[in-house]
């Protein structure tokens, strides 16, 4: 995963090559090929981004060496961080705002599926969880709302699940499958009748 989300062209410098003495993947395999690198020192495989199958590059190291050795073990304990899983509740806020962001969380060598915080997203997105054995999505759910699309002045206003679908259809390209999970395009829907005086779920954040 990059640092950012985007990155303008100026800092981006794509069409790179190595020959292999130069990068290595993190198993520490050499690599050779097409490379591109950003402002921020990261350096990535393929010519340019590609979120399924860019992968991040390191400064080749002998990997058999004592030192190396000695910094992946100490890197375990951060990249192999467990993920708390939750069930998602509503708050206040997401009401006032119609939506919530959820966070759904799938490991990357099987196909279960499940939900996690906001704070442990932001670990994920700093590499402070193993990319490369799980991918966090952040999904706006819309919560409440019309349950059926209606045109006002021949202009379409989308409804409840028309947006949710919307939304796993994007998530598609980044988290294969999550439609399958997210079968319910109502689930968590608070009827547009409700009063926001109180939490839902007794939060108030």
């Amino acid at each position: 995963m990059r640092q950012k989300t985007y990155y303008p062209t100026n800092e981006i410098i794509t069409y790179q090559y190595t020959n292999g003495t130069e990068w290595m993947l993190k198993d520490g395999t050499p690599y050779s090929g097409l490379y591109h690198k950003y402002i921020t020192g990261e350096v990535f495989t393929e010519p340019e981004w590609n979120p399924a199958t860019s992968k991040k590059l390191f400064v080749l190291e002998d990997i058999t060496s004592s030192q190396y050795i000695y910094k992946n073990i100490s890197d375990i304990e951060i990249v192999n961080k467990s993920i708390p899983t939750i069930m998602p509740t509503i708050t206040k806020k997401d009401l006032n705002k119609k939506f919530k962001i959820r966070y759904i969380v799938k490991k990357n060598n099987d196909s279960k599926f499940s939900e996690t915080t906001e704070s442990t997203y932001k670990l994920w997105e700093k590499q402070e969880i193993d990319n490369t054995l799980y991918t966090i999505y952040p999904i706006k759910w819309t919560i409440t709302g019309d349950t059926q699309d209606v045109y006002e002045k021949s202009v379409l206003i989308p409804s409840v699940q028309t947006l949710n679908a919307i939304e796993l259809k994007k998530a598609e390209s980044s988290i294969s499958g999550v439609s399958l999970y997210l079968t319910n395009l109502l689930e968590l829907y608070i009827g547009s009748n409700i009063v926001v005086s109180a939490d839902i779920n007794g939060l108030d954040s």
